[in-house]
């Protein structure tokens, strides 16, 4: 009986020894999201849990908005919008953008969230543009603009 390579016995054409690869590896990619406690604290300011979280179309706007507040006929205070994409009004003063020193304002009462949406124009194409929503924070007394 011929010999092969290593001793093997060969029957007709020799063959050579196949070699054995191990099995390709398995990759593990890393989670990089958020989970649990630490997810919990990136809603948090000061440590005071927010709440409202802004949505992925939040965008800051591309036009310059403001805000007056008026007591009676005069004008008392003026506030620049258009530097984020959201501004929390409310009276707690660790969380609150625009400060609401008023009973009737919840800690965080409303939010004024600037988001990016389209809107189809006459000829049903899409037009896209940052625009402002005012959201109520469920408050016991809700949120009102222009007296509506």
């Amino acid at each position: 009986v011929p010999r092969g390579k290593g001793g093997k016995e060969v029957w007709g054409k020799p063959e050579e020894e196949e070699e054995l690869k191990p099995p390709p590896a398995v990759v593990v990619q890393p989670v990089l999201e958020l989970s649990g406690k630490l997810a919990a604290e990136t809603n948090k300011v000061g440590g005071v849990e927010l709440k409202h979280q802004p949505p992925p179309e939040a965008a800051q706007p591309d036009k310059k908005w403001r805000l007056y507040v008026f007591k009676g006929e005069q004008e008392v205070e003026q506030f620049y919008l258009h530097r984020s994409d959201h501004y929390l009004f409310g009276r707690d003063r660790s969380v609150a953008d625009v400060l609401c020193a008023h009973p009737s304002v919840s800690k965080q009462h409303a939010v004024l969230q600037y988001r990016k949406t389209a809107k189809p124009d006459e000829f049903g194409v899409d037009q896209w543009a940052v625009r402002p929503y005012l959201m109520d924070l469920a408050t016991v007394n809700g949120t009102f603009l222009n007296g509506e």
